[in-house]
């Protein structure tokens, strides 16, 4: 039988008074040791029993509480007269505070669930399979559209992401910029046609023409991590947007709650506590607010990066479309070069637009490491409260980072980082040789260290000669010759185009130390992996061109509270016999304890 039928009967029979549900449930808020304002929550739902808490009691038990509540309910009135009015100030304050929780609540919950499905993307593909067999059939329609027609399932990917951004009105200006940019680039696609144009009647231009594809087919290799990332960040877009729409049904069911308890909350206003009790309350979630609006803005932040890559890497998918089409119409002249390979190999001549376009190529992506080293050395995988272990061959470093706060400990992570791809990747003169390396013990009896050393040697001393005809005033084109060759020559060994160097290793030997758990140290890997891949992929194709580029490192005298974060791309031209040196980029920064300088260095 219902308690409160039983309750109804006993009371009529024993002349009691009545009790309404809203004063049981006074009683069950009384008799419990937990948060008051918890207990008239869970009071108020339609699929709970109200009188849950004392379903166990008999009926004598029962009557002995309804009168001690009577009690307890005439010495809390004669108490609480004096604090009614400082009791509903405080009551309006907690229902403020509740309904932001709530709402910070939803909103930390879709962005920890961002930020999960992020870092888990790739070590959890299985459990992101099974999560996709649950899509809609718009979905599944959408993606065996896309895997027919895979050729241009980017571009689909882009206008699908652009449809679901035009329910974000934060995106708007993000959107304006993509216009911008699809503009300057469609103008780039018309002066590439022009160039088109012209190369055709100019036959000395076929040899630019081969030097300009070997450079695409480069940055095709480049963006291919690019455009892979691109599709897993649409993706999960796409899922997000969905996730999107489940919170906002549960958000609407959770307002019919909100008033409904709003509604037992009117009912329930004689129900008063201990002010002390309410006070200790209010500070708690003031504290436990404080918390929640910097866990929101970090991930707010993680967002808007997250947008900006997307945003990047559709540009520079456009750009490959571009260069795809270029290298087709241009297969016919690249069998046409092939037939004159008996002929001496001589520094191509490239048009000067065409030069330009490379170089603005170069400095992007030159650009886009130093981003690279930013977002690592800020992001949320590295926890800058740690401190260092000792290091034997660097204790400079150590005492700097150990002598400055969490902020400041970013600018000299980024120094670092910068220095050790630097002098293992960028300073270097790398022919490629160390690539082609395959061990073959069976052929040539050598052990593979052995091997590796040899081959490690051989690329050092071929370096250190073309260090000596530059030391030596030998002529621009008579090094650039003998480099294109040697290149030519390496290109036989089919090498694969990778980085193989110790930077990888150098950089995690120090940032390892600082990752704040399993996922984080998978993540920070991975993108160390990728920025020395982008980085050995730039000097690879800046080594491959008639004019030299190389990477300066800002030599200027520094205390030991200034940072470098970034060198100098520069070039060398021939210009009557001589050469000259030419900055094409000058993006060195120094930051000071508190605020960030701009050094302006010499490129004279």
């Amino acid at each position: 039988m219902d308690i409160k039928a039983i309750l109804s009967s006993d009371l009529d029979s024993h002349g009691s008074q009545h009790l309404s549900c809203d004063e049981d449930s006074e009683l069950m808020s009384i008799s419990s040791h937990e948060d008051p304002w918890q207990e008239v929550e869970d009071t108020t739902s339609d699929d709970e029993e109200p009188y849950q808490g004392v379903k166990d009691a008999t009926h004598d038990d029962f009557i002995n509480v309804c009168k001690m509540f009577k009690q307890v309910c005439a010495d809390e009135e004669k108490k609480c007269e004096g604090e009614t009015k400082e009791a509903d100030s405080l009551r309006s304050e907690v229902e403020a505070l509740n309904e932001k929780v709530a709402v910070q609540a939803a909103r930390i919950e879709e962005l920890e669930a961002t930020e999960k499905k992020l870092r888990d993307l790739e070590t959890d593909h299985a459990a992101n399979q099974k999560h996709s067999e649950t899509l809609n059939d718009e979905l599944a329609a959408q993606t065996s559209k896309i895997q027919r027609l895979e050729k241009i399932r980017e571009r689909l990917i882009a206008d699908h992401a652009a449809e679901q951004r035009e329910f974000l009105t934060s995106n708007r200006r993000l959107l304006a910029e993509q216009t911008l940019r699809l503009q300057q680039l469609e103008e780039n696609e018309e002066r590439l046609q022009e160039l088109t144009r012209d190369n055709a009647s100019k036959r000395d231009e076929l040899r630019a023409l081969n030097m300009k594809i070997a450079f695409q087919a480069s940055i095709i290799q480049g963006l291919d991590s690019h455009a892979r990332r691109l599709i897993e960040i649409s993706t999960h877009f796409a899922e997000k947007q969905r996730e999107l729409e489940t919170l906002e049904d549960k958000l609407t069911a959770q307002t019919s709650r909100i008033q409904e308890l709003e509604a037992h909350e009117r009912k329930s206003q004689e129900l008063t506590s201990h002010n002390a009790a309410k006070q200790r309350e209010l500070e708690t979630l003031n504290a436990k607010l404080s918390a929640q609006d910097y866990r929101i803005r970090v991930l707010q932040a993680i967002e808007n990066k997250l947008r900006e890559v997307a945003l990047d890497n559709t540009a520079k998918q456009r750009e490959l479309d571009i260069l795809n089409e270029k290298i087709v119409h241009q297969a016919s002249r690249i069998r046409q070069l092939e037939t004159h390979e008996e002929k001496p190999v001589k520094v191509a001549t490239i048009h000067a637009a065409e030069r330009r376009t490379i170089e603005e190529g170069f400095k992007e992506r030159f650009t886009s490491l130093q981003h690279q080293i930013e977002a690592i050395a800020a992001g949320p995988e590295i926890d800058k409260r740690r401190t260092l272990p000792e290091y034997q061959d660097d204790s400079d470093f150590q005492e700097r980072y150990s002598q400055l706060d969490p902020p400041n400990r970013v600018y000299l992570i980024r120094e670092r980082m910068y220095k050790i791809i630097h002098y293992c990747i960028l300073g270097e003169d790398d022919l490629g040789l160390v690539s082609s390396f395959i061990v073959d013990n069976q052929v040539s009896g050598i052990p593979a260290f052995s091997q590796k050393t040899q081959v490690l040697k051989l690329q050092k001393s071929l370096a250190d000669f073309e260090g000596h005809l530059r030391a030596n005033k030998v002529p621009h084109d008579i090094i650039s010759n003998w480099r294109l060759a040697t290149f030519e020559c390496v290109k036989t060994l089919n090498p694969e185009i990778e980085d193989r160097t110790c930077a990888q290793s150098m950089i995690w030997g120090f940032l390892r130390h600082l990752a704040r758990s399993p996922d984080d140290v998978r993540e920070l890997r991975a993108k160390i992996s990728e920025l020395c891949a982008n980085a050995y992929s730039l000097r690879f194709c800046t080594r491959q061109c008639d004019t030299r580029y190389y990477f300066k490192y800002p030599k200027f005298e520094k205390p030991k509270h200034l940072f470098i974060l970034a060198g100098n791309l520069c070039k060398d031209e021939a210009r009557h016999s001589s050469v000259r040196s030419v900055h094409l980029t000058n993006i060195c920064v120094r930051a000071a304890t508190k605020r960030l300088d701009a050094v302006a260095e010499d490129s004279a």
